[in-house]
């Protein structure tokens, strides 16, 4: 059984490491570690941290790509070399004719120094803005692109990591899974002193850090291209659309620093170039002549087309035809997610493991989502140990390409929608105290790698309101 002590208890017996916590918490990683592998001290410094934790000095939230960088593409989107269908590896294509989209892009960088591309999912934003700051990249820009899962801040001085004072161009992916996020996490400012906010949204802090860097450098020395999400429709009722997460009422200040590009849908002709492009050095069974009518039939997005080819790449028997291509990005998701749980069953527990985890922010590896998955299965030992074995399969299923869940690393990367294709949402409250226990026990197992997450983790449960009820039932075990 385990009995919680009171803070005053837990501090008198803990008072020599806890002091030493609070004067450098950043080299102690260890002794954190061996702090918070019980319930006891786990909700003791959950409590105590959000006052106390200073910011470890070294966190720089970009990726700096210094000027003229050979790679650029591939440290940003990522895939093989080998993979002709990696995001990065299909050809550009010219999305409207008589129009050059990248040129125009260009040109309103010049122009306006912030733009901010908005359009549908799967339409290529993301691409578009790796072509611009790839373009401005060779003529001698260093590019600073926000890695995913970062907490920005406004920095005290121009920091080394950004490898120069001079033609910076800031590449931020995502505006609205971002700003949606930011919401709930805790400002390290916080921890540092009482009068600061716990919380501070990313587009308070967006716009001042950027501003900053123009401090530095000078306004004409800085550039900003970001993307964002237009739908007005939410995912789930009661969750904010894409387009209402980034709150352009609330944060004038910000929106009015943006020049706004709607990014027009890729018309059939730039479709029909990408399969003739694509098709053959993918290996897939194909007719040029059935272009025209798969364009037709495709959601007007780059994205399904990619999926489509991805999907028959993977069945090399099977040709490619208007009577077998998914027509919609969406259609494609649920099929998918309809296939894998047909073929095996436990699939759902891997889907619904990482719609549960992305609920409290917890890193998507597969030491995370396949014990998650055991516990939202439950049953009991034989159910168990069966579970565990399909568990396995599934995840090894959901590795394939046609699957695109799970890469060939184990890094989990679901794409926009795949995850809500399933239909529903986990309810995260339900598995709060088993999800405590097994995070408490990938401490011990996986250390660094997964101290962020159990912090993040314990923020969540904070911000939601489920600490003190965790607290409550860990008292009557």
């Amino acid at each position: 059984m385990f009995y919680l002590k009171s803070i005053v208890e837990f501090y008198q017996e803990h008072k020599e490491l806890i002091d030493k916590l609070i004067l450098d918490g950043s080299r102690l990683i260890p002794a954190i570690l061996g702090l918070i592998t019980t319930p006891v001290g786990l909700f003791w410094w959950l409590k105590w941290r959000h006052r106390q934790r200073k910011i470890p000095p070294d966190i720089f939230p970009f990726d700096s790509i210094p000027s003229q960088c050979r790679d650029l593409k591939k440290r940003i989107l990522g895939g093989e070399d080998n993979d002709p269908l990696a995001d990065r590896n299909i050809k550009y294509q010219q999305r409207v004719e008589s129009h050059n989209t990248k040129r125009e892009l260009q040109r309103l960088l010049e122009e306006h120094r912030w733009v901010l591309i908005v359009g549908g999912t799967g339409i290529g934003k993301t691409r578009e803005a790796v072509e611009v700051a790839e373009y401005f990249n060779q003529q001698g820009w260093t590019v600073l692109y926000l890695k995913p899962n970062q907490w920005l801040d406004i920095p005290a001085r121009m920091p080394e990591e950004a490898g120069t004072d001079r033609k910076l161009l800031f590449l931020i992916d995502d505006l609205n899974q971002k700003m949606h996020r930011s919401r709930q996490e805790i400002s390290p400012e916080a921890e540092k002193s009482p009068v600061e906010k716990f919380t501070v949204p990313l587009q308070e802090r967006l716009l001042d850090t950027l501003e900053r860097y123009e401090s530095f450098c000078g306004q004409q020395e800085v550039r900003v291209i970001a993307t964002a999400r237009n739908e007005k429709q939410s995912y789930f009722p009661g969750e904010p659309s894409p387009w209402e997460q980034l709150q352009w009422e609330k944060y004038p200040k910000l929106w009015h620093k943006f020049h706004r590009y709607e990014l027009p849908a890729p018309s059939n002709n730039a479709i029909v170039e990408m399969l003739a492009a694509t098709v053959t050095s993918a290996n897939i069974q194909s007719k040029p002549e059935d272009y025209p009518e798969l364009a037709r039939c495709n959601d007007a997005t780059f994205s399904n087309v990619v999926e489509n080819l991805r999907r028959f790449s993977v069945n090399k028997d099977l040709p490619l035809t208007p009577n077998n291509y998914e027509d919609s990005l969406k259609g494609s998701w649920e099929k998918r997610y309809q296939d894998a749980v047909k073929r095996y069953p436990a699939s759902k527990y891997v889907y619904d493991a990482m719609d549960l985890l992305q609920q409290f922010e917890i890193v998507l590896q597969r030491f995370t989502v396949e014990p998650t998955a055991q516990i939202i299965a439950g049953g009991n030992y034989w159910q168990w140990l069966k579970n565990y074995w399909q568990i396995r399969k599934a995840t090894k299923f959901l590795t394939d390409p046609a699957n695109f869940l799970i890469d060939e690393e184990g890094n989990l990367k679901p794409r926009d929608g795949q995850i809500e294709a399933k239909g529903y949402q986990v309810n995260g409250g339900e598995f709060v105290l088993p999800l405590l226990g097994l995070m408490l026990k990938l401490a011990d197992k996986h250390g660094e790698q997964i101290l962020g997450s159990l912090l993040a983790f314990g923020n969540n449960l904070y911000n939601l309101g489920l600490l003190e009820k965790a607290i409550a039932s860990w008292d009557k075990v």
